[in-house]
């Protein structure tokens, strides 16, 4: 487990989960404090603190829509530099694929039509500078 005691808020947790699902490269933990309130951290290697914080800056853009997502909390370097971390609030739920085939296709339909709503919010806001094609970042 890596060392979390430079991050700001370390001194309030009480308990920290690995968490092995999801696609990116990012490590992902589930954070409880001392109060029982519930996080999400996502550590990476530091040289990917620009992109880090360019992302968080784009979250909270994307919070202010309204959609019902992980809120931005902090972000910043810790392990001496070396790495970056992203603190979120923790969404409650139940991924997608172990729920989709146990419902009706009518709530299919809609759980598919309150994504593209969403999407439709994200694709609103403006790339960043800089930023490459879409399929370019996905194919890495």
């Amino acid at each position: 487990m890596e060392d979390f005691s430079q991050i700001r808020h370390f001194s309030a947790w009480r308990r920290i989960t690995p968490i092995e699902k999801g696609w990116s490269s990012d490590r992902k933990y589930r954070v409880v404090d001392t109060d029982g309130n519930l996080f999400l951290l996502r550590t990476n290697n530091s040289v990917e603190s620009q992109r880090k914080a360019e992302e968080f800056r784009m979250m909270i853009e994307f919070s202010k829509t309204g959609v019902n997502m992980s809120m931005p909390i902090d972000n910043g370097l810790f392990d001496n530099n070396l790495r970056v971390y992203t603190l979120l609030s923790w969404v409650e739920g139940i991924e997608v694929e172990d729920y989709i085939n146990r419902v009706s296709n009518a709530q299919q339909y809609k759980l598919g039509y309150a994504a593209g709503t969403a999407l439709r919010q994200l694709h609103s806001l403006t790339a960043p500078p800089n930023t490459c094609d879409w399929s370019i970042r996905y194919n890495k």
